[in-house]
């Protein structure tokens, strides 16, 4: 059977060797299968050819593919190539049919180069590619070929046009004979064991990438999974059983070449992960030019500038150079005892031999019917490897155990260091245990460990243990650790420098992450007199960093605990000394405040108890003073009620005199002049029927009052009721209630009263707060607890009106009421029985007399001839006479103000007071209910005050504090 040119055999020998799956595209040195089946065999015949092109006919029929004369026929030698090529692109071979198949006959061809035509007895039988039309003379892959022969062929001939403008021409591998299901069974066996080492491969290689996946450290593992699988995928590929997988010649041509130029660059990287990269880094230059070999060349593929198949040569010379570098480097590793080496080695002869008996099969000094073992070598080379990731996975991991539990313990003796002391004592064990020069340990601020976080040095040791400042150390490392530093910090994942640049030093470093946050890096690195680190250095480093990084987080978890504590009793010790200071500012003087003078409160401590001491102090001189105060007050009301007396008694007499006799002068105060030499007036305040009021200024303090002085149109009774109004003043001590201060004559002999100055304006004057229901119910929870102070002490007011209500505002923007004008007030005792006013008409009808009593009693200083006081405030009982008049008619006044108030309205069309004149019944007024955000509770309270039954209303007292319960100060 002829074969493909010499060249191809020699180069598929070649690669062979370099171990890569014997060879990438070659098929003249693949075997048939050796055992000659019951119903296939090798076929006997024997084979001519010539080269060109066939004439044709007349009809058009190639003139070759008759059995005609010999013309032109050269016979071809077993086991021989066709001669004489020449550059032709056309080769024709025919044989004369022999042997005798009982079912299907087919003769079986293991592959041509490159498209096919098969003629039996001048009649077209098979076709593979095109050889006119579209597409004609394309290259269309490798498969192997049933070429149909029929019934009876023996005797027949068998003719093939075959085109190729490869380097190789013609069929190749042994040609076969018999039944066509035979024939595939016998394929199909032969290259079982590639499929299943492919299969293999492609597992392991997942399984390893999985690893790799897992924590993303040994990059070897990267490299040899990568290795695996395009292996894996390359045996199948290569085999002719890919036909039958899926029948895609051409697809599989580029999956084949694909996997075969990958295959170099993941070697590559897997021979420098474990092995170094070497003095000049040449693996890595060549790794780079693979893969730009197979970049380029696939462009140049796909846009059809190169056929697929012209992309082989550069690589086979390309990758004979890898193939021989790696080599020597692998036997020099091995001679220096490196044990990975000498298995690389052991793996690497193993598959050399197979491949070298395929080699030599090939050429037809070894028998031809032997098993193929090529493939058997390149897995056994492959599992070599990965036994050498598996060792040192195992050798790395029980070095690691070692290392972390040396490193626990010395950090464990280490607890009672400080905290550069565990780091200095850590890096010291880390040094030893990686056979290092010097560490450095970088790390981020507590609460920075972000990315992008900033490093520090926290601490750096050199070999030995030597005590060196820091700066020492950091300026005998390399110069440019900082790269490494930072590419490991954004990064987030281990480097190796095995060499640095510029240098004969090796560096590596680690991240120190807890749960992907970053505490720091740790920095190692060695010199020329120390061995270079590697990856399994790297590995180690990658766990003793994870212990360090626990350790790291322990210590400030531990730190951060007991600041914790102290945070906890700081807080605690201000907690005692807020709650004292709450209990000062409350008026909690007596209880003593605590101080521990082991805390760093002690000062703030002592200083609060002196300041309860004094504000102690200063409370009881206040007290002292407050109780001198009070006798003084308690005088001055007793002197001012005697004084009142005295000026009642002064005002008694039973002469009548005309109104002429009256004081006729018009007092006139100006703005500056001084009143009875003890007050000078600041302001007019405003005028009256019975006076004028005027700010004034007490000459000896300097202090503020206002002063009633009556006018001269005055009589003696409105007199009386002035000196009244004092004498009842003097006997209230309310915040509520404006307080006097003095009452005397001027020497004028004008009547003058000094109260407290209230500040504000009177309610009638604020229309604008009215349906202000918090406002509104403020200013009448003040009016009852001033009215029930007033009640207390046996007074009625008889004139509670908005005209006598002042208001002002707080520095907190809270209205402040003060109830003035007592002049028709009364004591409750005093009231005398007087008749319904029913029944004196003619007194009330008639105009008041110009002639007064000059002297009346003390009980009729209240009245000028009528019931006093305004009637749309005063009860339906006082239609009955004073009599009735009690504390129960002013809180039917708060009422009634409370109704006006909080709607805006007054509650009734017609004064009360005239209601029970007519003796009408008075109705109840129930707007309250209808006010916005006044409570149903306090609406049913102010009607009650409004009730006509006297009897049925609350007290002024009771309003308060109801008022009080609903949160109204």
């Amino acid at each position: 059977m002829p074969r493909s040119p010499r060249r191809r055999t020699l180069f598929a020998g070649t690669l062979a060797l370099a171990m890569l799956s014997a060879s990438p595209i070659t098929r003249a040195d693949v075997p048939a299968p050796s055992a000659v089946e019951a119903h296939g065999h090798a076929y006997q015949g024997t084979w001519e050819y010539r080269w060109g092109d066939s004439p044709r006919e007349s009809t058009g029929a190639l003139v070759w593919a008759t059995p005609t004369g010999n013309d032109g026929w050269r016979a071809l030698p077993p086991k021989a190539t066709p001669e004489g090529r020449n550059g032709e692109r056309f080769l024709w071979m025919r044989t004369r049919l022999v042997g005798h198949v009982e079912r299907e006959p087919v003769l079986y061809l293991r592959g041509v180069d490159q498209i096919v035509e098969a003629y039996l007895d001048g009649t077209l039988v098979y076709r593979f590619g095109a050889f006119e039309g579209d597409g004609a003379l394309r290259f269309q892959g490798y498969k192997p070929h049933f070429l149909p022969l029929g019934s009876n062929f023996a005797g027949k001939t068998l003719t093939l046009r075959i085109h190729s403008d490869h380097v190789n021409i013609g069929p190749y591998g042994d040609t076969r004979i018999g039944p066509r299901a035979d024939l595939a069974l016998d394929a199909v066996r032969a290259d079982l064991p590639a499929l299943a080492m492919g299969i293999l491969l492609v597992s392991a290689g997942l399984f390893v990438l999985g690893l790799f996946l897992s924590e993303r450290r040994d990059k070897s593992n990267l490299a040899y999974g990568l290795l695996a699988v395009t292996l894996g995928i390359y045996l199948p590929a290569a085999a002719p059983i890919r036909g039958l997988l899926v029948d895609a010649p051409l697809l599989w041509v580029h999956v084949e070449l694909a996997s075969l130029y990958l295959t170099p660059i993941f070697f590559a990287a897997y021979f420098e992960h474990v092995f170094g990269p070497g003095r000049f880094r040449l693996l890595r230059g060549l790794q780079g030019l693979h893969a730009a070999y197979f970049l380029g060349s696939a462009l140049l593929v796909a846009l059809g500038l190169v056929p697929v198949l012209r992309t082989l040569l550069p690589f086979q010379i390309l990758l004979l150079v890898t193939i021989l570098l790696m080599t020597s480097r692998a036997i020099l590793h091995a001679t220096r005892g490196n044990l990975d080496a000498r298995i690389f080695t052991g793996g690497f002869l193993l598959a050399a031999a197979a491949a070298s008996y395929d080699v030599l099969k090939a050429i037809g000094i070894v028998p031809r019917h032997h098993v193929s073992l090529g493939h058997v070598g390149m897995f056994a080379f492959t599992l070599a490897l990965g036994i050498i990731l598996a060792r040192r996975f195992v050798e790395v991991h029980e070095r690691m155990g070692r290392s972390s539990r040396v490193l626990e313990l010395s950090l464990a003796s280490a607890q009672v260091l400080d905290r550069g002391g565990q780091a200095r004592v850590a890096l010291d064990e880390i040094i030893r245990l990686l056979g290092a020069r010097a560490a450095l340990l970088f790390v981020t601020h507590e609460g920075g460990a972000v990315a992008g976080a900033d490093l520090e040095v926290a601490a750096g040791r050199e070999a030995g243990g030597a005590e060196s400042p820091l700066a020492s150390v950091i300026a005998g490392v390399a110069s440019n650790l900082d790269d490494l530093v930072e590419q490991v910090r954004l990064r987030r994942e281990a480097r190796v420098w095995k060499r640095i640049e510029g240098t004969r030093r090796s560096a590596m470093a680690a991240p120190l992450l807890v749960r992907d946050e970053l505490l720091g890096v740790l920095y190692l690195e060695t010199d020329e007199s120390r061995r270079h680190f590697d990856n399994a250095d790297l590995s180690l480093l990658n766990a003793l960093g994870e212990k360090l990084s626990i350790n790291i987080v322990s210590t400030r978890a531990v730190r951060a605990e007991l600041e914790s504590s102290l945070h906890q009793k700081r807080i605690a010790e201000q907690a005692v000394l807020l709650e004292a200071a709450a209990r000062l500012a409350s008026g909690d003087i007596k209880t003593p405040i605590p101080v521990d003078e082991k805390s760093e409160f002690a000062d703030l401590a002592r200083g609060l108890d002196q300041m309860r001491r004094d504000v102690q102090a200063k409370i009881r001189t206040i007290e002292t003073k407050k109780a001198e105060v009070e006798v003084l007050n308690e005088e001055l009301r007793r002197k001012i009620q005697q004084h009142t007396t005295s000026l009642l008694s002064s005002l008694r007499t039973d002469v009548e005199v005309d109104e002429d006799e009256l004081v006729t002068a018009t007092p006139s105060f100006d703005v500056g002049a001084l009143i009875a030499e003890r007050y000078r007036v600041i302001e007019e305040l405003g005028q009256g029927a019975m006076g004028v009021v005027y700010e004034v200024e007490r000459v000896r303090d300097t202090r503020r009052f206002a002063m009633k002085v009556l006018t001269s149109r005055s009589d003696k009774l409105a007199m009386a009721r002035f000196v009244r109004e004092a004498q009842i003043l003097s006997r209230l001590d309310h915040p509520n209630l404006a307080s006097i201060a003095d009452v005397d004559v001027t020497p004028e002999g004008l009547l003058y009263l000094v109260m407290e100055l209230c500040k504000g304006k009177p309610l009638h004057r604020c229309k604008e707060r009215y349906r202000d229901v918090a406002w509104s119910c403020s200013v009448l929870r003040q009016m009852a607890a001033g009215l029930a102070a007033v009640h207390a002490q046996g007074v009625i007011h008889r004139d509670l009106k908005p005209g006598n209500v002042m208001v002002a505002e707080d520095a907190d923007g809270h209205a402040q009421v003060k109830l003035v004008d007592f002049g028709i007030s009364t004591l409750t005792g005093e009231v005398q029985e007087r008749p319904p006013l029913s029944e004196r008409p003619r007194e009330l009808d008639s105009p008041p007399s110009t002639r007064r009593s000059i002297a009346p009693p003390p009980q009729e200083v209240t009245r000028t001839g009528i019931l006093v006081g305004t009637p749309t405030y005063m009860g339906p009982e006082l239609a009955q006479g004073s009599r009735h008049w009690k504390a129960h008619s002013d809180v039917f006044s708060l009422g009634v103000i409370a109704y006006e108030i909080l709607t805006g309205k007054r509650p009734f069309n017609v004064p009360p007071i005239f209601v029970g004149m007519q003796g009408q019944t008075l109705p109840r007024p129930t707007g309250l209910r209808r006010v916005e955000g006044l409570q149903g509770g306090l609406a049913l309270l102010f009607e009650r005050c409004m009730d006509p039954d006297p009897a049925a209303r609350p007290t002024a007292h009771e309003v308060a504090d109801s008022l009080g319960k609903y949160g109204y100060r």
